[in-house]
């Protein structure tokens, strides 16, 4: 098959939608399809390379600037210019591609794939790696407002088949789009090196030394704040002694390094900023325990399952049955605490970082539920499933 990818965010950009078209796209070349990724040109990347034998195209585009609406994230771009559609149009003509894939709704590709689909009668799936939300509720309001209306309208119903990882985005489809035709396929998860002379680098890197460590992945955000978890670490303290909170991520909002100041917190809460990938492995084999955003943002996230594949024991306020029913086992295979619950979330941390016996079982029987459902193989089977019945249809 020839496919055509697009995503504003693709490596060199880290996120895991950026992360997840990389990986999907290698994976479909090494099984000897063709495929194409149209990207946005960020400054300091090329704008034709083949990577891993990816044909990958970036756009140019205007970088906009860091805006609160948009939780201040970095990589805002427009590339949605006629000399670029006209640019693409021509690239899917010439390649013959069959199949487009958009990945996500929020930035401005999907605006290019879907009047290609059209325009070029091409089929057309679209990701959706997480659902628009914010915390700031005016901003909620107009986002869910232009979610319903101009997404849906004139992104998703262009797109023959829409894809959700997980349960939360597909309740998030069925309320704000209501597309006829969805498939769940999730995530991929590569497993991290793990080395544990590596972890003790970090350690020693971030003067830890052998002091319980929590560590938390992802970008720092409205919706991924660890505000939750910063306020519970006084009571994990109290419970289990000096024990460390480690936040790796870009920081895009204030709030939770102003709130650890203002807590005393400074000497045991360290943001990390941001990581190449291949180091993530080196931060978990220095871990005794994964926390992800505990209250705002749905799903689990890349980060968490890399970490449970990895037989780190995760902390989430994911549904029990998000990732599919039956699979997620609190207190056996992963610990759930109650969303925004101070309490629950100090419990939870004393409970694993009390007991290494504890943290062991819970680490290999989450390792298990990785192994089991969310290799790369299987997720890439499903999507060639998609595209073919896209095709057919």
């Amino acid at each position: 098959m020839r496919i055509c990818m697009f995503n504003n965010l693709f490596p060199p950009i880290k996120s895991g939608s950026s992360h997840f078209t990389y990986r999907l796209s290698k994976m479909l070349v090494e099984r000897g399809h063709d495929v194409t990724v149209v990207a946005a040109k960020i400054p300091g990347s090329a704008a034709r390379e083949s990577l891993d034998g990816i044909d990958v195209h970036r756009l140019e585009c205007w970088m906009l600037p860091q805006l609160e609406i948009a939780h201040n994230f970095r990589y805002l771009s427009y590339t949605f210019f006629p000399s670029n559609v006209r640019y693409v149009k021509r690239l899917l003509i010439d390649k013959g591609i069959q199949v487009l894939h958009q990945h996500g709704q929020i930035f401005d590709t999907a605006l290019t794939s879907a009047y290609l689909g059209q325009s070029l009668a091409l089929p057309l799936v679209n990701t959706i790696h997480t659902p628009v939300l914010h915390t700031v509720p005016f901003y909620l309001r107009t986002l869910v407002l232009l979610d319903k209306l101009f997404v849906k309208h004139f992104i998703i119903r262009y797109a023959k088949i829409v894809i959700a990882p997980d349960k939360t985005v597909v309740d998030n489809i069925n309320e704000r789009y209501q597309h006829p035709w969805i498939e769940v396929v999730p995530y991929g998860i590569d497993k991290p090196n793990f080395d544990p002379a590596k972890g003790i680098e970090i350690r020693r890197k971030y003067k830890i030394g052998d002091r319980p460590l929590i560590l938390s992945l992802g970008h720092v955000h409205n919706l991924r704040d660890r505000c939750d978890l910063i306020e519970a670490m006084p009571h994990i303290r109290k419970a289990v002694g000096d024990v460390v909170l480690l936040i790796v991520g870009d920081v895009y909002t204030q709030k939770p390094v102003e709130l650890a100041d203002r807590l005393g917190l400074k000497d045991c809460v360290i943001f990390a900023g941001s990581v190449p990938h291949s180091e993530v492995g080196d931060y978990l084999a220095a871990c005794d325990i994964e926390a992800h955003w505990l209250s705002n943002a749905p799903g689990l996230g890349i980060a968490a399952m890399e970490a449970m594949s990895v037989g780190v024991p995760v902390i989430s306020s994911i549904g029990a049955d998000d990732l599919g029913e039956g699979l997620l086992k609190n207190g056996e295979n992963i610990l759930l605490i109650e969303r925004g619950s101070i309490e629950s979330i100090t419990n939870a941390c004393v409970a694993l970082l009390r007991d290494p016996d504890y943290r062991r079982q819970v680490g290999e029987k989450g390792k298990r539920v990785i192994e089991e459902n969310f290799s790369w193989e299987s997720v890439t089977d499903r999507m060639e499933a998609v595209y073919k019945k896209l095709i057919a249809s």
